[in-house]
């Protein structure tokens, strides 16, 4: 099983979790929900490992984080400890990155990281002139900008994603001009791009669309309309269906395994959010080259409310197998959640009376607890009572 310690990092004061499948993070702007995230994308991060199993310096090491624009979020007290599910035990300490496995001594763990590294990159090292014989760690050094990307596990997809449909016909240009955005948005577009000219059409099932791409333009089909390239679309549509196309194109070529997605709900009405939760937790659940884990960071009580349900839909199939068709007239067919697959996490405030990290599943249930999923509406509906009393009292004495 997964596990992950960080304290004092960035906005992060400290947590110890354990994770699952599927992992939710909700909580205000800047408690640290994105931070949690790209940590977990880093900690997944093959040459990361490799880096830490070469002895490379810590500035070497860095550069990883770098690409998640964290790598200032580090202090002299920071630690971290990463437990991943085959064993490998990656932590920060000191000042100091250290690697170890729960079998095998860091030497051990160090040769098996570079087998895999090895495998993983024969054809690209191949185009790079990598001959057999040749120091595969020098070769790592020299070309580290291109063979990162190749050795990540998990894709990170920012909030600025929606960048990516607003400039879908001039990515190419932005790429090649090393425009000076993030970049884990760069690889992200650059994702997108590949994924964009590998399909002629895409059926975006989530939301029942169709994308055509037309001399490099992703537009978007339209019933009765000519096609709208997806720069003049909604909001919600420039970020939603680059992002579904690009996680699509990645199973389908098993580049990643892992993804993690901020904020899901962006832009997106409830409705349509609810079909994009339906659709990720379908993929997840698929057994052929499906996801092994999707974490998510929220600010949606309605992502919390929709998981939910899928949670108790779980708990009824798990229970009474033969009223799967009865589930399946209200929810779509596999994206039902098995309660012990699913962790989620309120993150809150170092200065607000309450723990910073919060586990919000009930154990006895296996549902998120109820005071979570929509405690703002609970506000709000007593400020709305508040109001009616003053409204009521004013009313009374005017008569």
């Amino acid at each position: 099983m997964e596990r992950l310690k960080l304290k004092n990092f960035g906005p992060v004061t400290s947590l110890d979790i354990k994770l699952k499948k599927i992992n939710v993070f909700i909580g205000e702007q800047g408690v640290g929900k994105s931070s949690v995230a790209k940590v977990l994308s880093c900690m997944r991060d093959v040459f990361l490992c490799s880096l830490i199993a070469m002895d490379e310096s810590t500035d070497v090491v860095m550069e990883i984080f770098k690409v998640y624009g964290i790598h200032e979020y580090f202090r002299d007290d920071t630690e971290i400890e990463y437990c991943g599910e085959h064993g490998l035990i990656v932590g920060f300490n000191d000042g100091k990155f250290s690697i170890n496995h729960t079998k095998w001594g860091k030497e051990e763990c160090g040769k098996r990281l570079m087998k895999v590294c090895s495998v993983a990159l024969s054809m690209t090292l191949k185009k790079l002139g990598y001959e057999d014989g040749q120091d595969l760690s020098e070769v790592m050094r020299k070309h580290s900008k291109v063979i990162a990307p190749v050795l990540r596990t998990s894709l990170y997809c920012p909030a600025e994603r929606n960048l990516a449909g607003a400039m879908s016909s001039s990515l190419a240009s932005m790429i090649v001009a090393n425009i000076p955005l993030p970049e884990c948005l760069l690889e992200y577009m650059s994702i997108f791009e590949r994924a964009k000219n590998a399909c002629p059409s895409y059926d975006v099932a989530a939301l029942g669309l169709k994308t055509v791409n037309e001399n490099g333009v992703c537009k978007l089909c339209i019933e009765g309309r000519d096609a709208l390239p997806l720069q003049y679309c909604s909001s919600g549509l420039q970020s939603v269906i680059p992002m579904l196309m690009s996680i699509d194109y990645c199973l389908e070529n098993r580049f990643f395994n892992c993804f993690a997605i901020e904020e899901p709900e962006l832009n997106l009405f409830p409705t349509n959010q609810r079909r994009l939760l339906h659709y990720l937790i379908t993929k997840t659940n698929a057994a052929d080259r499906g996801i092994s884990s999707l974490d998510l960071t929220t600010h949606s009580p309605y992502v919390l409310s929709i998981l939910n349900n899928l949670i108790f839909a779980g708990n009824i199939l798990g229970k009474y197998p033969g009223l799967k068709e009865q589930v399946n007239e209200i929810l779509p067919n596999g994206c039902s959640v098995t309660p012990g697959d699913i962790a989620a996490f309120s993150l809150n405030r170092p200065d607000g009376g309450v723990a910073y990290c919060t586990d919000i599943i009930d154990d006895a249930t296996g549902l998120i607890k109820a005071n979570y999923l929509d405690a703002v509406s609970d506000t709000i509906s007593r400020d709305f009572r508040a109001l009616h009393q003053i409204y009521l009292k004013a009313m009374k004495e005017s008569r």
